[in-house]
């Protein structure tokens, strides 16, 4: 967004000021029902993106575009949202979200090939074998999504799971269990209790027609089952040994979660390796594993400024503990594991169409208990991800436009927003790179980046966001309400209404309000206090407006060796166009831009800038953060001698 905000800051005239004034209080407006986003990126268990996966949550479908990526809009807040990932030649998955608000949650997926194909005829029955697995249906026994009888060709996909590799990646959900508490009272929350599994070996089994029509088990003529297990490095007390029989636990997708389904029986080929045989009333996904009443571990999640990350992925992932959860409003998850377990803590954030990622890996974890009061803590989560989503910049301002001239208020007030992109350097805040008694020589077009950290930004993003019809500042005494505008087709809040006697006083506290927008995520939002103005700078009557050589010296008024220095910008007439000098000197007042520097900007009239910054980051409705960049000070005409 070329605004050329800067050169109102710096190279002001009085014919060029957008000088400001009191409105009237907006009533805050009652949004539609908040909804979210879903979006990730669907891998391989290589890593390597998936393109055309088709992804279904709450009735849409969307599919991942070249480099495994996908976003569902319009997704209503739920505890557990079930979204379902299908490819062909692919094993079907599944994972469980978490949706609060208007916020875009991280949900992605790793998918593994099917091991392979057979067939049989429904009315006679018959096995199908692959990879080890071997499935015998019973006559009559496969049924249509209605339940009714099927008598035709049945096509089986087969494909096994071993925990210990890579392939556990692609299981459904996590290890996180449901184990029967009392089955009397069916699939009801009080019916289960909290399991966390340790997994021995998986089995997704999916039937269709020829024509690709999904289809059943008669639950009343279930199919057996033999597949391969492995104990894998687990610790004698998790061992499994022929003769023992096991829990069998099934992924149910209303539910979503493993849920226990019966027994098994541990056999061996003879040959040293284990299988388990059952027999299944359905087919999704099986497993073979223990049940154990875990402990957890706890943490929080930030992003580069240090600000929590909402509905971050986390994934806590051990030798015999899995489990996926969310982060909440203060970027806290819970996550359930084996007590004596060693774990990798992953945060994972979708920000600007790629994930953003950060992993503590080796956590060994001891005897700590099972509600999150007493929970083992894990350091802080730090993901290297620029989430910064607009600025609200300002300035109060004394102006002369002339030698000898009145002196006039100079406040203004505008703010914009867009799509964060991820990029850390986003974040970087540029005064951070200039020392105190330092000065820089700036094109115009860096010099943006510098005053509000957005201008630039806001050009290189295909779409701006939109906080609602107006957005509103208030001081204690008049409130200025902004409706919204659109500049290069991307909204915009500006206050350019005329107030001789300017609209902030120094130490001024602001508040902040938007009625939000549904179209772009953003719920309301109210904030008092979000920021304070400056102490302002007043330059002495002894500065005569000329510059003919050496330092450019001012002396003025205001100085309170604020941390943040005194910021001087010195630009010609032509600032839109000419290089800009940019210093900051500590605040004891006076300045001194050395010779070096004023000469390599454009002779003739310009304009001499002197003011503090209030410079932070401020939290939104929807928990990503946005820039504030305050200035209060004074402006100059300067005449910059041949």
């Amino acid at each position: 967004m070329s605004t050329r905000r800067t050169a109102s800051l710096i190279a002001i005239t009085a014919a060029g000021l957008a000088l400001l004034g009191p409105g009237c209080q907006h009533a805050t407006s009652d949004l539609d029902a908040p909804m979210g986003r879903i979006g990730g990126v669907v891998t391989d268990l290589d890593g390597e993106p998936l393109a055309d996966v088709e992804v279904e949550l709450q009735g849409q479908i969307t599919f991942t575009d070249e480099n495994g990526f996908y976003m569902v809009g319009e997704v209503e807040p739920e505890a557990a949202i079930l979204v379902t990932f299908h490819k062909d030649g692919y094993a079907t998955g599944y994972t469980r979200a978490q949706l609060v608000s208007w916020e875009k949650v991280s949900a992605n997926h790793s998918l593994i090939e099917v091991d392979g194909y057979g067939s049989f005829d429904a009315s006679a029955g018959g096995t199908v074998e692959v990879a080890g697995v071997t499935v015998s249906f019973q006559p009559e026994s496969i049924v249509y999504a209605d339940g009714g009888q099927y008598t035709g060709q049945v096509e089986v996909a087969i494909t096994h799971v071993n925990p210990h590799t890579e392939e556990i990646d692609a299981a459904p959900g996590d290890l996180t269990a449901l184990a029967w508490a009392d089955e009397s009272l069916g699939k009801s929350a009080d019916a289960y209790v909290l399991n966390q599994l340790v997994s021995f070996g998986m089995l997704s089994v999916e039937l269709e027609t020829e024509d690709r029509e999904p289809l059943g088990l008669d639950p009343d003529a279930p199919a057996t089952v033999e597949m391969p297990i492995d104990n894998g490095d687990y610790p004698d007390v998790y061992r499994l040994a022929p003769g023992d029989s096991e829990q069998l636990w099934d992924f149910d997708t209303d539910l979503m979660r493993w849920t226990e389904g019966g027994e098994g029986v541990v056999s061996d080929d003879g040959e040293g390796q284990l299988l388990f045989t059952f027999q299944a009333e359905h087919f999704s996904w099986w497993n073979c594993d223990q049940g154990y009443v875990p402990s957890c571990a706890t943490g929080y999640v930030y992003d580069v400024q240090g600000f929590s990350v909402r509905s971050a992925e986390v994934t806590c992932a051990g030798g015999q503990s899995s489990s996926t959860v969310y982060t909440d409003d203060d970027g806290l998850y819970v996550c359930t594991v084996m007590v004596g377990d060693t774990i990798n803590v992953t945060a994972t954030t979708n920000v600007g169409g790629r994930n953003w990622s950060e992993t503590h890996s080796g956590i060994y974890l001891g005897g700590y208990g099972s509600s999150a009061a007493d929970c083992q803590p894990i350091d802080d989560l730090d993901i290297q991800v620029c989430r910064e989503t607009g600025v609200v910049t300002g300035g109060n301002f004394t102006a002369n436009s002339a030698k000898g001239g009145d002196d006039m208020q100079v406040d203004l007030i505008e703010a914009v927003f867009w799509e964060p992109q991820g990029d850390p350097e986003l974040c970087e805040d540029p005064w951070d790179s200039l020392d105190e008694n330092e000065c820089t020589v700036a094109h115009p077009d860096d010099v943006e980046s510098w005053v509000d950290n957005g201008a630039v930004l806001a050009d290189s993003v295909d779409e701006g966001r939109s906080v609602g019809d107006w957005l509103s500042i208030s001081t204690e005494r008049d409130t200025y309400n902004m409706d919204r505008d659109y500049l290069e087709g991307k909204p915009w809040y500006r206050w350019d209404e005329y107030e001789e006697e300017g609209i902030f006083e120094d130490d001024d506290n602001l508040d902040i309000q938007a009625p939000g927008d549904a179209d772009d995520y953003v719920g309301s939002f109210q904030e008092e206090n979000f920021t304070k103005m400056p102490k302002a700078v007043y330059v002495e009557p002894g500065y005569d407006g000329e510059y003919d050589g050496g330092d450019l010296q001012i002396e003025y008024d205001g100085s309170e060796n604020d941390d943040n220095g005194v910021l001087v910008f010195v630009a010609s007439e032509k600032a839109y166009e000419d290089e800009t000098c940019m210093c900051r000197f500590n605040d004891d007042g006076k300045v001194s831009v050395p010779s070096n520097y004023m000469n390599q900007l454009d002779k003739g009239l310009g304009a001499v800038t002197v003011a503090h910054i209030e410079n932070h980051w401020q939290k939104g409705p929807d928990g990503l953060p946005f820039r504030v960049q305050l200035f209060s000070g004074a402006m100059m005409s300067v005449d910059i001698k041949e």
